[in-house]
């Protein structure tokens, strides 16, 4: 009897599961098309009746490997959110240093340029806003921006 408990326990939580999923493909599909969203900001979207505060942030890829295009994208999402609702508490700042180098080698000169980036991100949210979660995130087409939505249902 317990054996049967636990499938049956088993199959439901992963049914359960598999719709979530499938609403939050289809929920991140329709703001990658929302001609507000899909390159950033907040804004409301409805699906199937229910209303959710969606936020989407994008980053520049550069040379950032995905766990920080994830942290910085995430607090640009908190902050698209923080604008919407009572302005913004985070704040972000970008310094980019440029140097070049030349080496001559048997009187030819070759020039290489090389490109320093520190973003700087201090983030403090309210409750609201670190109760959202994060809906998907993608790239754009030619993989030069990276981008991060984080939604919450407001019904």
């Amino acid at each position: 009897m317990k054996r049967l408990f636990l499938t049956f326990f088993i199959v439901v939580i992963t049914a359960v599961g598999s719709l979530y999923a499938q609403d939050n493909d289809a929920l991140l599909e329709q703001v990658k098309q929302n001609p507000i969203l899909s390159w950033g900001g907040c804004d409301l979207v409805q699906m199937d009746g229910i209303e959710y505060l969606v936020a989407v942030s994008s980053v520049e890829v550069g040379t950032k490997k995905l766990p920080q295009l994830r942290t910085i994208a995430a607090a640009k999402a908190k902050r698209e959110l923080l604008l919407m609702i009572k302005g913004s508490n985070i704040t972000s700042s970008t310094e980019m240093t440029t140097s070049e180098e030349v080496v001559v080698v048997n009187g030819e000169s070759t020039v290489s340029t090389i490109e320093t980036y520190f973003e700087k991100i201090r983030e403090s949210a309210d409750g609201f806003v670190q109760g959202m979660v994060p809906l998907g995130l993608w790239y754009s087409d030619d993989r030069s921006l990276f981008f991060y939505a984080i939604y919450k249902s407001i019904n």
